[in-house]
């Protein structure tokens, strides 16, 4: 973590994941939330490197992919191709929302619903964008049954 007001120096080096983080979000101004591939996403104080919470909750090897933040939700992708929805206060994921099988743009076929995974995770308002890797771009909102609904693909 480096401070923008400083001399470039780092702030605080955070440590607590076993293998590779390749997303971070902050949560708000002093909380940082981490993607790792040991499977986890974690949440950090800012200033200390203080990990207050381990999110876990995917079953087997599966990794996050794609990380956004919204209000005091955390939305990440899935190497399964499934969406998962988490609380900041909860350690378990809220929801799963299964993607599903897809063509890519060119009009191929995507193959296996298993070979599909989630590339990217975007947060707008209500609505939520997860690419995956057949070209795809999914667009849901999340209904009055708290639960996702596609608006297109």
């Amino acid at each position: 973590v480096v401070s923008t007001q400083s001399t470039g120096k780092p702030v605080n080096a955070i440590s607590g994941h076993t293998k590779t983080v390749f997303h971070l979000k902050f949560l708000d101004t002093k909380t940082l939330i981490s993607a790792s591939v040991d499977g986890t996403l974690k949440q950090w104080t800012y200033d200390s490197g203080q990990c207050l919470r381990t999110y876990k909750g995917h079953q087997s090897s599966v990794k996050f992919i794609g990380l956004d933040v919204v209000g005091e939700h955390i939305v990440c992708g899935s190497e399964d191709n499934s969406l998962f929805l988490y609380h900041e206060a909860l350690s378990k994921p809220v929801m799963r929302h299964q993607l599903p099988a897809s063509t890519s743009l060119l009009g191929n076929p995507a193959g296996d619903q298993e070979e599909r995974h989630v590339t990217s995770v975007v947060v707008v308002g209500e609505k939520l964008c997860a690419a995956n890797d057949a070209g795809v771009i999914h667009i849901l909102t999340l209904s009055e049954d708290k639960k996702l609904k596609h608006v297109s693909t």
